[in-house]
């Protein structure tokens, strides 16, 4: 099914201008995010407070003035001023530009920095000439070049690993490979001229964020120190058994579109506009509220759902504050243990 806001994905990847495709700045200070062992944060949430730099009571920020931090701590992204040569989006190609990046790295901090130099040389390209079939190549270039680094640690961890730390890798792999499926099942674009495109940037994002997991198994292993980036508040994909959820850009700066994909029922798209954001937690409340199922899309006009989720490396959970939707009633409190 082709959910509703694809023109400001579209527009997102042509104006290449949200903060939250920067790298990731992997580093060796900053501490993991762990939202299973963060407090929860209050929702009551005053107007004033909304429009102050930060509530004090809170610790929230404003969606801009969340954004404007992450820019000036992780950079913003830059445009590629090379001319387009599509020779250099070749399947063989990429993987010579992994190979070098792995190659030159004295450390698995310092070469996933390089992995997403060779992604961000992709992903950064800016030509509103282009034609479709350009387009595709970009998006897959950097689907290869996550998936050439994610071969690649794999291979390391089973020649250096201890038999049982090898089977407890290949096992977990397997199990993230099932969650791939599921969650990219929930939130691929099914039909449209750019949903090749759009479901290329999900798979290498997905890809990415599994192989930073992985280069700190590998890390480990070394010995090496190896710590998990901060995660962004958009882009981010979450899975259960029962259930994914996904927190990507609205139609309009400002605004965040929060999807609910339990398995077998209706989808529900939240378009949220003002969240209050900090590291781990996302505060919101909308009166746009559409459901997707075999009936096609339904708009909940006049519906007003309000809630929080606490977001990190090791998942998420969705809780639903105040709410006229009968799928997603006041009280409910979802975790999706597996962040994607």
């Amino acid at each position: 099914m082709t959910r509703r806001f694809l023109p400001i994905l579209i527009c997102a990847f042509l104006a290449m201008s949200g903060c939250g495709n920067a790298p990731s700045d992997v580093s060796t200070e900053a501490p993991a995010v762990d939202s299973g062992a963060t407090e929860a944060t209050s929702l009551e949430v005053s107007s004033a407070e909304a429009d102050s730099v930060v509530s004090e009571e809170t610790g929230l920020f404003p969606i801009d003035e969340w954004e404007e931090k992450w820019e000036s701590k992780y950079g913003k992204d830059d445009f590629s001023k090379e001319k387009f040569d599509r020779s250099q989006y070749e399947e063989d190609v990429v993987k010579s530009k992994v190979d070098a990046a792995v190659s030159n790295s004295s450390s698995l901090v310092e070469e996933i920095k390089e992995i997403e130099n060779v992604a961000h040389s992709y992903t950064s390209y800016h030509n509103e000439d282009l034609g479709q079939q350009d387009m595709n190549a970009l998006s897959f270039a950097e689907l290869y070049t996550w998936e050439y680094e994610m071969n690649g640690l794999l291979d390391r961890i089973s020649e250096e690993a201890d038999p049982d730390k090898k089977d407890s890798i290949e096992i977990e792999q397997n199990k993230w490979i099932d969650d791939f499926d599921r969650c990219f099942e929930a939130f691929q674009w099914d039909d449209g001229s750019w949903a090749s495109m759009i479901n290329s940037q999900i798979q290498a994002r997905f890809n990415k964020n599994r192989c930073i997991v992985l280069a700190k198994k590998l890390a480990e292993i070394r010995g090496e120190r190896f710590e998990l980036p901060e995660r962004f508040f958009k882009d981010n994909s979450y899975v259960s058994e029962d259930a994914a959820l996904d927190i990507s850009s609205g139609m309009e700066n400002g605004s965040i579109s929060i999807t609910y994909a339990p398995r077998d029922k209706n989808k529900i798209e939240l378009l949220a506009y003002d969240p209050l954001i900090n590291e781990n937690t996302i505060s919101f409340e909308t009166g746009f509220v559409f459901e997707f199922g075999t009936d096609g899309e339904k708009n909940e006009g006049g519906t007003t759902v309000a809630g929080k989720i606490i977001y990190g490396w090791d998942g998420a959970v969705l809780s639903i504050t105040e709410s006229d939707n009968k799928d997603l009633p006041a009280g409910t409190e979802i975790s999706f243990p597996k962040a994607m």
